[in-house]
């Protein structure tokens, strides 16, 4: 007797919390729309963290910057076999060069590392950050070429972008890995539509333990 009575009490407490997780579940709802089942529901921020999509960025015509080097990923790789073979060493972002072709300084690529960084901690905060950068979206390609070109425009002395993606080949690599360790960066916060199977798992985990309890006693 005394074990269905703590169960008709179990269950009525089971009931109450239920109603009040749907409740609070379906308020949330009533304003953000479910991924899938089981799936977390959009971030509750709306204009702040957006990713904002710049427009795309004016292409310019290689005629009009005929001493900008490497327009094209293979003439830049062409050039990197050939100083392999006379025994030079290649720098990883030598393709980056100024409209006159010289190379752009290392100051200028520690800004323009430190400007790439600021995007994918964006993309890391908003839980859009690819795992590696060939797994990335078409978004988050979109999202970060067009605006590197639009804070650099030496990204633009090339053809379809590519100086920008090569780019991120060899520097997101590193961001990732450190940036995932460190813990000092936020994520946003998601409401799960999993709360009541929560509650319910956790009902019956309880009622197990009272059960083994139980029967340890009538033992």
């Amino acid at each position: 007797m005394a074990h269905r009575a703590l169960n008709a009490q179990l269950q009525i407490q089971l009931t109450n919390m239920i109603t009040i997780a749907t409740s609070r579940t379906s308020s949330v709802a009533r304003s953000k729309s479910l991924v899938g089942p089981l799936q977390p529901l959009q971030p509750e921020k709306d204009d702040v963290d957006k990713l904002v999509i710049p427009r795309v960025p004016e292409e310019l015509d290689s005629d009009d910057y005929q001493l900008a080097r490497f327009w094209t990923q293979i003439g830049w790789n062409n050039h990197k076999k050939h100083q392999v073979n006379q025994g030079l060493n290649v720098k990883s972002l030598g393709f980056m060069c100024n409209t006159d072709g010289d190379p752009v300084s290392k100051e200028r690529l520690a800004t323009m590392t430190k400007h790439a960084k600021q995007l994918w901690m964006t993309c890391y905060h908003l839980r859009m950050d690819p795992p590696s950068w060939t797994k990335k979206t078409e978004d988050i390609s979109m999202y970060f070429l067009r605006n590197m070109r639009i804070s650099f425009p030496k990204f633009a002395l090339c053809e379809e972008n590519w100086k920008a993606e090569a780019f991120a080949v060899i520097r997101y690599p590193d961001w990732a890995s450190d940036v995932r360790g460190s813990g000092t960066l936020t994520r946003e916060r998601l409401f799960y539509s999993s709360f009541q199977s929560y509650i319910i798992y956790a009902h019956f985990s309880r009622e197990t333990t009272i059960k083994g309890k139980a029967k340890k006693r009538r033992q």
